[in-house]
């Protein structure tokens, strides 16, 4: 059904002053769970002599641990650690003020279609592997092993069982609950899209990639991910395929191939000296591209249009109802 997706806001409390009041919530959360990656970074800075220096906000701000003599294990672990409180406030958040399961946010059905998860995950991590692959062959100079057992075994148990925390957070939140809520207000998908595709960017603005290789360029990427992620949420009426993506991308970056102003500062399996921002930018298109080919191909969208279309918040058409999940079933 056209816009089912957007339709599951109508359930429980959704009153405009609830969303206002849950964003605040959640981002309160979200900031309390970085006191303590904020409080270690101090305490060093002014155990090396450095004080609050300019050298020493720089390495900060660049979540260069080693220059703080932090694991970059540890450090990987508390920061993702805010986005664990910030999830748990939005849980709490769509429990007790919007009186709505956490499901709401992800999908119309009944229950999670893991078929969708697992094809966003293996098919984006696959698209990353090969066109990391082509870099490596074009330029095997500008990469370095870097592989370490005693490190990567314990980074690994964190990409599995911390990670998925952190990109959960973003989509359900800014895919899921932001969107939901402002297509309530708009009726209509695409305003949202592009209001929460923006959001998404500027929040990566702190970012160590963005004084290293330029604002502008950095938003292209942050901003259009964004937007990709929208689109197929879109598409798909659901969040499966966003949170499959979104897990695979940073789950290779954490693990596979890191660079100078990464924000994902682990030890990887291999480093790249030197980070063309243009080849990365290019690379990335196609690989949407694909990805949007592919999953065209398996799912069959057949209204693309609805993304510019009228959503019907009238009452008789709420998709959930004690009477009726089992229409909402789908095979996994």
């Amino acid at each position: 059904m056209k816009h089912s997706f957007f339709k599951r806001a109508l359930e429980g409390n959704n009153a405009i002053w609830t969303y206002i009041v849950g964003t605040i919530l959640v981002i309160i959360g979200h900031v309390l769970g970085q006191i303590p990656i904020s409080i270690l970074l101090i305490m060093k800075m002014f155990d090396n002599g450095g004080g609050m220096s300019a050298d020493a906000q720089e390495k900060m701000t660049a979540l260069d641990f080693d220059y703080f003599g932090i694991d970059p294990n540890f450090g990987f672990f508390l920061i993702l650690l805010s986005f664990v409180v910030g999830i748990l406030a939005l849980v709490a958040t769509l429990k007790y003020i919007h009186k709505r399961s956490f499901l709401s946010v992800i999908t119309p059905k009944s229950k999670l279609n893991r078929g969708k998860l697992a094809f966003g995950f293996f098919v984006w991590l696959g698209l990353a592997a090969i066109g990391e692959g082509l870099s490596y062959y074009m330029e095997p100079d500008n990469y370095i092993l870097t592989f370490k057992w005693s490190s990567f075994i314990p980074l690994l148990l964190i990409c599995i069982f911390v990670l998925p925390w952190q990109t959960s957070f973003e989509e359900t939140f800014m895919r899921g609950y932001l969107m939901q809520g402002l297509a309530l207000w708009t009726k209509n998908p695409f305003i949202p899209w592009i209001i929460t595709s923006v959001i998404f960017g500027l929040l990566h603005g702190m970012n160590p990639e963005i004084g290293e290789f330029g604002f502008w360029k950095m938003m292209i990427f942050y901003i259009g991910t964004g937007a990709f992620l929208g689109l197929i949420t879109i598409l798909d009426e659901s969040l499966e395929l966003a949170l499959g993506i979104h897990f695979a991308n940073n789950l290779f970056g954490a693990l596979f191939v890191s660079f100078d102003g990464s924000a994902l500062q682990t030890p990887t399996m291999f480093r790249s000296l030197e980070m063309d921002t243009e080849y990365m930018l290019v690379g990335w298109g196609a690989v949407v591209i694909i990805f949007l080919g592919l999953a065209q191909l398996k799912y069959k969208w057949k209204n693309w249009g609805k993304i510019f279309q009228t959503i019907d918040f009238s009452d008789d058409d709420k998709l959930i109802s004690n009477t009726n999940t089992n229409i909402l079933d789908e095979s996994i």
